[in-house]
């Protein structure tokens, strides 16, 4: 198992993450990894508030697409249920996944933002986000 520098690299997406109607699901905004590592962390912020609700609602992941761009691996997520809001212009963090092993990245992944409507979903804010990226070394 590699250690890990304490230098960390933030990494913003390019461009903000379309809104959505409730029942659709939006993404095609990519960060790269700039170095082999881990994911530190992950924010978004979101353009409007959502106030969150059970059984139809809204999560925002962030997905390891590897170097191919056809990857699957869940690295972060917010699921906005009953009791979980995200006021606008606030960074807001995606918690990370407890598998270490999902968030160790290699120079070039490409990890995307994904903003999932479960059942028939509330409508997303747009939202943009931010990726902290730390070295690893042997």
């Amino acid at each position: 198992m590699p250690e890990y520098s304490p230098q960390t690299v933030t990494s913003a997406v390019n461009g903000p993450v379309a809104s959505t109607l409730a029942a659709a699901t939006a993404s095609d905004r990519y960060v790269t990894a700039p170095f082999g590592g881990k994911v530190a962390g992950a924010r978004v912020i979101l353009a409007a508030a959502i106030t969150g609700a059970n059984t139809n609602s809204r999560t925002i992941q962030l997905f390891n697409r590897g170097q191919a761009g056809a990857g699957t691996t869940l690295v972060a997520s917010k699921a906005f249920t009953t009791g979980v809001n995200g006021a606008a212009d606030d960074e807001i963090a995606l918690t990370l996944s407890a598998t270490a092993s999902d968030l160790v990245v290699v120079a070039g992944d490409v990890l995307e933002l994904v903003s999932l409507s479960v059942g028939t979903g509330i409508a997303g804010p747009e939202f943009s986000g931010v990726v902290d990226f730390v070295r690893a070394y042997s």
